[in-house]
């Protein structure tokens, strides 16, 4: 029973210590856990949790603004009951989750994830009559001007995850059902011809192998049997340590690989491989995780300024830069450089590097190496000819 188990863990479902060891119980728990949705919501947590890494910064006039209420609500405390990392992430599984996108209700001081049916209007834009906030009622008029909605707008990708379900499932249950028959134990009882009997005897010998013997050949723990003389039990091969679960394997990959590109994220994040994590990093980047960014700064900055604001370059915006995990080592050459070429004070720099920047005068300055000169600065010393 252990490499059932094992494998069935692997599956992706947890194993109770008394579970029943019938093989229809494997092959039915296979197809109820959807695979594909297993994977689906794999793969949204990959990027839910990189979107909550991201801080909100808000900007009045082209400057951050440090102290906006906004970033303490977004990044801190949209609510009691959530911290903003927290939020953010549980709005990206919501966003994922359900096909009408998700709705963020301000409530006084603090914004909820929330619930409803819109009354759809093209023109003047939807209206919940009510919305739910976990076990709570909203009572409405709530307008979709007064509140986030959130939205990837198209095809929904969970709706298509689900389809997938009913088709991996069943290859999984079919699956598991070959696995089960081909890797149990095959034992026979030898017994001379008059311990065979007539029928009276057949049902004792019936109930014999049925009850004491099945448990014997089934025990995980020490276990006794009574054998007769003229008796002997044999086993007939050990499919245990020949049956191979490749197929299982196969069908998992190509489970992941089909979700995957749904979420447009690379298919190797799925089941593991790190293999030129570089390039799956910026692929994952560029059309997983960024237009989702996209979408909440998208609908943030539309709900938070006015037209004549947002031309006056007021927005707010997800910092991206400390997604990818940097290392102090690898990063001080490229630090240097920022710093050199006027790109990063070094506090910005320090920050980004995750230390404790220094609050001096000249750590807010810009510094350039003398190296760097204006290019007519060069050509007048002789540094070279112009352009024809």
């Amino acid at each position: 029973m252990g490499m059932v188990e094992r494998l069935y863990d692997w599956l992706g479902r947890r194993l109770d210590a008394n579970a029943p060891s019938e093989g229809d119980v494997i092959a039915e728990s296979l197809s109820a856990r959807a695979p594909a949705s297993l994977a689906y919501d794999t793969a949204v947590s990959y990027i839910a949790q990189m979107v909550a890494k991201c801080p909100v910064k808000v900007y009045r006039k082209g400057k951050l603004d440090d102290r906006a209420y906004e970033s303490w609500v977004w990044n801190e405390f949209p609510n009691p009951n959530q911290s903003g990392p927290e939020f953010k992430a549980a709005l990206v599984h919501e966003m994922f989750r359900s096909d009408k996108g998700a709705v963020v209700l301000p409530l006084g001081r603090s914004i909820y994830i929330a619930r409803g049916t819109a009354t759809k209007d093209a023109l003047d834009g939807d209206m919940y009559d009510e919305l739910k906030v976990g076990n709570r009622i909203v009572k409405g008029p709530h307008y979709v001007g007064d509140l986030y909605r959130f939205s990837m707008g198209g095809p929904s990708p969970a709706k298509s995850a689900r389809g997938l379900d009913g088709t991996y499932g069943a290859l999984l249950s079919s699956a598991a059902s070959d696995f089960k028959r081909r890797s149990a134990d095959k034992w026979k009882l030898k017994l001379t011809a008059r311990d065979a009997g007539d029928g009276k005897q057949r049902e004792v010998i019936d109930e014999y192998t049925t009850k004491t013997l099945k448990k014997f050949t089934e025990a995980d723990d020490t276990a006794v049997y009574p054998e007769f003389k003229g008796q002997e039990l044999m086993r007939v091969g050990d499919g245990r340590q020949a049956v191979s679960s490749d197929a299982f394997v196969t069908l998992r990959k190509d489970c992941d690989e089909a979700v995957a590109g749904l979420l447009k994220m690379p298919s190797s994040m799925l089941y593991g491989n790190v293999n030129n994590y570089n390039e799956v990093f910026r692929s994952f980047m560029s059309f997983a995780v960024e237009p989702v960014i996209d979408v909440i700064e998208a609908e943030m900055t539309r709900k938070t300024f006015s037209p004549d604001e947002w031309l006056s370059e007021s927005f707010c915006k997800l910092d991206t830069k400390n997604l990818k995990y940097t290392d102090l080592f690898d990063a001080a050459a490229d630090a240097d450089k920022l710093v050199a070429a006027s790109i990063l004070t070094p506090y910005d720099a320090a920050k980004w590097l995750g230390l404790d920047p220094v609050d001096e005068e000249w750590a807010h300055a810009y510094w350039m190496t003398k190296n760097y000169v204006p290019a007519g600065d060069a050509y007048a010393a002789g540094g070279g000819e112009p352009n024809e």
